[in-house]
């Protein structure tokens, strides 16, 4: 490892590409989390239209969000669970019935 820092230090050429590499590679990753903030915004201004849209109230603080997403995945839970119970039951019925 010591071989490798003494030879990219002494170097300008080396020097210089592992400093633009580096230059890059820091660019690269700012662009990604700014990439990553834009679509969580755009998730969050989706979600809020479609909160508007449908009539629904829209929450005005942290725990109003929480608790609004807490009780959404709370249903979305017991739908599948229903209908995964339902197909399963219909798959049995038709392995029964092929048997």
């Amino acid at each position: 490892m010591e071989n490798i820092i003494n030879a990219i230090t002494s170097n300008t050429l080396y020097l210089a590409v592992t400093i633009i590499l580096g230059i890059f590679m820091v660019i690269s990753i700012i662009k990604k989390v700014i990439k990553m903030i834009l679509i969580s915004v755009l998730v969050i201004i989706i979600y809020l239209g479609y909160l508007a849209y449908t009539g629904q109230k829209i929450p005005k603080t942290k725990e109003e969000t929480i608790e609004h997403i807490s009780k959404k995945l709370k249903k979305g839970k017991e739908i599948i669970g229903e209908k995964g119970k339902k197909l399963i039951e219909e798959n049995l019925k038709n392995l029964k019935k092929t048997e």
